[in-house]
């Protein structure tokens, strides 16, 4: 009853005031998450949608939702919620998710023709006594929402009497406040709008029809096959078993995924059912019975549901299973001498005929166990699958998990920062085409400095609108699951602000995300294996995490789990002001050098000293300026070899984030020491030469991009 009390002063709490009926549909959202209550945008009418399971054009009922991910989507973001609700459906339903999030659930009383809950419910206020005086709302269709406070185990049930449903934890109902497309709506009763009417506890007589009771142990019953010997060819077994296992696979399918999955079981049984070794009506049938199981009608509805598995099975009726005739089941059992199985024979049929007393128990029948865990697929049942996809034709593959690594320096954030940029700006990066698409970078450790190489790219590449987000933050991929979920959210958010979905999450780096984690530790790097997992698996992206390689580096630090764990591996090298980007191992594709690059440092700001802030951008090897004295004449090209022979003999690592990685430089005295080292300073007319020209040629060599300088500080470009 704790929980109750909770859930109702939760709502006590919500100074919600719900505005008139001429308010927009996104004033009216905008006051319910203003109250704290998420709400997400369904369909005022039915009407043609994508299926984002497949990918197709399908009918959608009115009341449906209008996001990919129904329910799971609402939210309390003002931003996202004036993109829904201002920008794209701006006559859109406001769908409320039930259960522990709103604080209450939902006696659902429907008016459909000769159905009307409301008489099963004065019927019931007459046995019990009439229902306490809670906040009520009247529904489109005529119907009526009561709403009561929170009750833990209240569920979405259909059918609790005819016309009455009960809508809980895992369900949602249209707001009161929607309007739908012929005027229909959704309002308050006897509730005057100028706060949130209060969900009282429903009553104990109540909460018994309506919490779920343990069922009775049922007999197990067997499916309506019957072995016939003699007509029962390998097909019709193999058929047998191949539809038991595609309806396992499709009971167990894992949240986000049910929708595909009903849609890929269909079209698989659908195989079956042209090859006539399954009916139509049992295929349907065995779908929708899994569906159920799954958890999928209860949230998408059965309309959706049966329509998915109907354009399943259509789609391959015309393509029959081809199955190979066996003369017998090959699974390594010692084969049985003929004359054994005579014998059993004529006792079997002498046992049926009465000719043999039952003196010998039968054994029991082993039954089949469901397989919940595991995704099986026969040899048989491999299709033809697509061309790889991949987000960097040739290298990144959509949906894997990879590891860029390197040691200190050697420019692995700054080479993934700037195939980022490429990929989400839809560039094609350095030669090599990319698949556009949002782009997430966790930046856990310097945000800032993550942000300024941004900053260097739009300046260099003059880009904007780049569907790329930094997240910062305290992570750790290894005590839970908790950080990778919020960071699922985010993207999701994300993608409804952009329109793009998310193609590449970076994480960067691996020991910032770690917490406490032992790197050398199996069981922690299986953890952190796990979460980014979870975000694959979720969101469909191609996740890469950033690491740091052992100090030989030849393989990233830490247990070898990691290394097992991913499709691919890159290791980032340096050879003096060269950088190499290699593939050093990979599960589907080709080892070797994929872009061998330099970097040249940008100016991204001034500080208040009026200090250029620069950061590097990557340029391809051979295609960046080369500045010798050899491509300047006269005495600013001996200028600029003083410099590169000053930065050799007295190159010092400057202090300071404004600096590009891995540098050396040098102050103008040391400069101006090693050019005039190359002249005859004892003579006066050379000595009075060398010094106009070197009073000249640095700040003409910096404004020529020739030479980089920041303070007192100078190196070559």
């Amino acid at each position: 009853m704790a929980s109750i009390k909770e859930g109702r002063s939760l709502m006590a709490k919500l100074n919600f005031k719900i505005p008139a009926w001429e308010k927009s549909a996104v004033e009216v959202a905008r006051s319910y998450i203003a109250a704290g209550i998420a709400v997400f945008p369904c369909r005022e009418q039915d009407g043609e949608g994508i299926d984002h399971s497949t990918g197709e054009i399908v009918d959608f009922p009115e009341k449906s939702p209008l996001t990919a991910h129904g329910l799971k989507d609402a939210t309390t973001s003002r931003r996202i919620i004036d993109i829904w609700f201002g920008e794209r459906h701006p006559t859109a339903a406001i769908g409320v998710p039930t259960g522990e999030k709103l604080g209450g659930w939902v006696l659902d009383i429907d008016r459909h023709g000769d159905r009307d809950g409301h008489a099963w419910l004065a019927e019931m206020e007459t046995r019990h006594g009439r229902l306490p005086a809670t906040a009520r709302a009247t529904t489109a269709n005529g119907g009526t929402h009561i709403f009561f406070a929170h009750h833990p185990g209240v569920r979405n049930r259909a059918a609790l009497a005819p016309g009455v449903d009960t809508r809980g934890d895992g369900g949602y109902v249209l707001a009161p406040g929607s309007v739908m497309a012929d005027g229909r709506r959704y309002a308050w009763i006897d509730h005057d709008g100028s706060d949130m009417p209060a969900f009282e506890p429903a009553p104990e007589w109540l909460l018994e029809l309506v919490l779920p009771k343990a069922p009775e142990p049922a007999a197990t019953t067997k499916r309506e096959y019957t072995y016939q010997p003699e007509p029962n060819t390998g097909a019709e077994r193999y058929a047998s078993r191949a539809f038991e296992m595609e309806l396992d696979r499709l009971a167990s399918a894992p949240k986000g995924q049910r929708g595909q999955q009903l849609f890929s079981s269909a079209c698989s049984i659908g195989e079956l059912v042209a090859a006539n070794l399954v009916s139509r009506s049992e295929a349907e049938a065995g779908l929708y019975d899994a569906a159920a199981s799954n958890g999928l009608v209860a949230t998408d509805g059965e309309r959706q549901c049966r329509d998915k598995i109907r354009r399943g099975l259509d789609k391959t009726a015309n393509s029959p299973r081809q199955i190979p005739e066996r003369q017998h089941d090959n699974d390594n059992t010692t084969p049985i001498p003929s004359d054994t199985i005579d014998a059993l024979v004529a006792k079997a049929r002498a046992k049926v005929a009465g000719g043999v007393p039952d003196d010998e128990p039968d054994e029991p029948v082993a039954q089949p166990k469901k397989r919940g865990r595991f995704e099986l697929t026969w040899f048989d049942e491999i299709e033809e699958g697509k061309p790889k996809e991949t987000i960097l034709k040739g290298w990144l593959g959509v949906g894997e998990f990879t590891t860029i690594s390197g040691l200190p320096g050697t420019g692995k954030s700054v080479v993934t920062t700037d195939l980022a940029c490429h990929i989400a700006a839809g560039m094609d990066w350095h030669g090599l085409p990319v698949r556009q698409g949002l782009v997430v970078y966790v930046a856990a450790e310097r945000k800032k400095l993550t942000e300024r190489r941004m900053m260097a790219f739009r300046s260099y590449h003059g880009v904007k609108d780049v569907p790329l987000l930094v997240v910062g933050g305290m992570l750790d991929f290894t005590r839970d699951e908790k950080d990778a979920e919020a960071i699922i959210g985010v993207i999701r958010e994300a993608e409804t602000i952009t329109g793009h979905k998310c193609v590449w999450v970076i994480i960067d780096t691996l020991t910032r995300v770690f917490g406490a984690g032992d790197q050398n530790a199996s069981k922690d790097m299986v953890k952190f294996v796990r979460s980014c997992d979870l975000i694959l698996t979720e969101t469909g992206s191609h996740v890469t995490a950033i690491h740091h390689s052992a100090w030989s580096g030849e393989r990233g630090k830490g247990a070898i789990d990691l290394d097992g764990a991913v499709d691919a591996s890159f290791m980032v090298k340096k050879d003096g002001n060269r950088h190499k980007l290699v593939c050093d191992g990979t599960n589907d594709g080709e080892e070797g050098d994929v872009l061998s690059f330099t970097m040249k440092s940008v100016e991204v700001g001034r500080g208040e000293d009026g200090e250029p802030t620069t950061a590097p951008v990557v340029v391809k090897a051979g295609e960046e300026q080369t500045l010798t004295s050899g491509s300047l004449k006269g005495y600013k090209g001996d200028v600029l070899a003083a410099l590169r022979v000053a930065i050799t003999a007295d190159g010092v690592e400057p202090d300071g984030h404004a600096f590009p990685d891995d540098i050396l430089v040098v102050d103008e005295p040391t400069w101006k020491k090693h050019f005039f080292a190359g002249r005859d300073m004892d003579i006066a007319t050379v000595a009075a030469t060398a010094k106009k020209q070197f009073q000249r040629a640095p700040a003409d060599l910096v404004k020529a991009g020739h030479v980089n300088q920041i303070g007192q500080w100078y190196w070559p470009a």
